[in-house]
């Protein structure tokens, strides 16, 4: 017999309603692209539709770049602007299991080995974004005069004179990953990201489980054959909080912001 395919959106209900009144009348910016899984004659697979068929691209080419390195989902198709991949089962990470905190290093160490490489901080974009997020952030209130005027003289302080960039995982919560033969696999596809400079992962996951173990966590990266990028740690992280409280605002999630976050860099 043929197989029977049947969908199933990613997102309840009520999310999908929450994001679209937040659109409508928060306004700003929203995602394009939409999950779903999919069963295939009792075979589970996640379908993602992106906004355009370059992103779907970019995304594959991350999963074929990255996966013979640390674990992600396979693809099965990429048609125009769908990308199909294996749905991997797994257990939750815990962020206080010492083993799994490992296994979330190893992952990270997998993905700054691939290819990483160090050019002048003069021949990317990465300074002038910085700079252009700081004074969009206090233009929109949310940096006072002092925090402004300090973060503005410690991104200089902070400026390194070369900077190592390469593949990271951007949205490292922990739901994105499972836990599968005791691998560490990153569910979210579209979160590789490629030439990104490399501790934004790191700086991120400082605002879910990683808190306060940033610097040690670094540590073990090294140890494990990354490039040592620790002397650019405190840049990349100013870049990263300062990129996504500006998204925070203009998705419309006021609620996630917090200047003081901040006062680290002051």
């Amino acid at each position: 017999m043929i197989a029977r395919i049947a969908h199933r959106h990613a997102h309840s209900p009520g999310r999908r309603l929450v994001d679209f009144l937040r659109g409508l009348f928060v306004g700003g910016v929203g995602k394009s692209q939409r999950v779903y899984f999919v069963n295939v004659n009792g075979t589970r697979y996640k379908r993602v539709v992106f906004g355009d068929s370059a992103l779907a691209a970019e995304a594959e080419a991350g999963l074929t770049a990255c996966s013979s390195h640390v674990g992600l989902p396979a693809v099965i198709l990429h048609h125009e602007n769908e990308l199909w991949v294996s749905f991997v089962e797994g257990r939750k990470v815990d962020p206080d299991s010492d083993k799994d905190r490992i296994a979330l290093a190893d992952f990270f160490a997998g993905l700054y080995r691939i290819a990483p490489r160090q050019l002048d901080l003069d021949q990317t974009a990465i300074h002038a974004r910085l700079l252009t997020d700081l004074t969009f952030l206090t233009d929109a209130g949310i940096l006072d005069a002092a925090r402004s005027s300090a973060l503005l003289a410690r991104a200089e302080a902070l400026k390194p004179s070369s900077i190592w960039l390469g593949y990271d995982y951007i949205d490292p919560v922990l739901k994105n990953f499972v836990i599968n033969d005791d691998r560490i696999v990153a569910i979210d596809i579209e979160s590789i990201g490629r030439d990104q400079p490399l501790g934004t992962g790191i700086a991120k996951s400082t605002l879910h489980w990683l808190e306060d173990g940033r610097d040690r966590f670094a540590d073990l990266l090294i140890e494990r054959g990354a490039p040592d990028f620790r002397t650019q740690l405190d840049y990349v992280h100013l870049c990263f909080l300062a990129g996504w409280t500006k998204r925070k605002l203009l998705t419309g999630k006021r609620g996630r912001i917090r200047p003081q976050r901040f006062d680290r860099f002051c």
